[in-house]
């Protein structure tokens, strides 16, 4: 007489133990990379608002927001009156035969749109592409881009006399930047990036609706 649970194929088992372990670690990192791109999106929106009582002179006083990001090893910035959105790139789908320079697709306010991975346009190291980190939507030539970015870092300002400054990066990457940040991150310049032959020929494509505007 066989005993029971003897014919139990225990190489299946653990396989299917660990697929529902690394389903759940995804499950979990994804509701964290949501959490963090909410609260990046909110630090943005409060940082548009001026204060209470705050007088336009002193809300521009030769001071430009700008939202500065990591990519690879490397820190980067862009004017916060130009960043529409951020979000999580733990919903964007890979398109493993789609361009280099394509990170994947993603539905962003019920529109299907490319998400750019900005370490390839500007040719970073490590530039293997990951769900791991967060998307930039970006008004470029009155289009709204998605960029992926590794990390949200902080808000900060810069003067403006400072974005007409040179960037003292190396040439690909100060060939799409204004200026830099007191620190010296390099500021890039959206009007800059639509040149990027990534870019330009899509750009090139008449509008069909408005660009939305960003939230205040």
């Amino acid at each position: 007489m066989k005993r029971q649970g003897q014919n139990i194929d225990w190489v299946h088992v653990k396989q299917r133990l660990k697929e529902a372990e690394q389903t759940l670690h995804l499950a979990l990192h994804e509701d964290e990379a949501v959490r963090e791109a909410t609260f990046a999106r909110r630090a943005v929106e409060m940082a548009r608002r001026p204060a209470s009582g705050e007088s336009a002179a002193r809300t521009d006083g030769g001071q430009v927001p700008v939202l500065t990001f990591r990519l690879a090893d490397e820190h980067f910035a862009l004017p916060l009156n130009e960043i529409v959105e951020v979000l999580s790139l733990a919903k964007c789908t890979a398109l493993p035969a789609g361009p280099a320079e394509v990170v994947g697709v993603m539905s962003i306010a019920g529109e299907l749109r490319s998400v750019l991975s900005l370490k390839r346009m500007l040719n970073l190291e490590n530039q293997t592409n990951s769900t791991q980190g967060f998307v930039l939507l970006v008004r470029v030539a009155q289009r709204e881009i998605a960029f992926s970015i590794d990390e949200v870092e902080k808000l900060t300002t810069v003067g403006r006399q400072q974005l007409s400054a040179p960037a003292e990066a190396a040439a690909l990457i100060a060939k799409y930047a204004s200026g830099r940040t007191s620190d010296g991150v390099p500021v890039l310049n959206p009007a800059l990036l639509a040149q990027h032959p990534v870019l330009s020929e899509s750009l090139q494509t008449p509008l069909t609706s408005s660009p939305r505007t960003a939230r205040r």
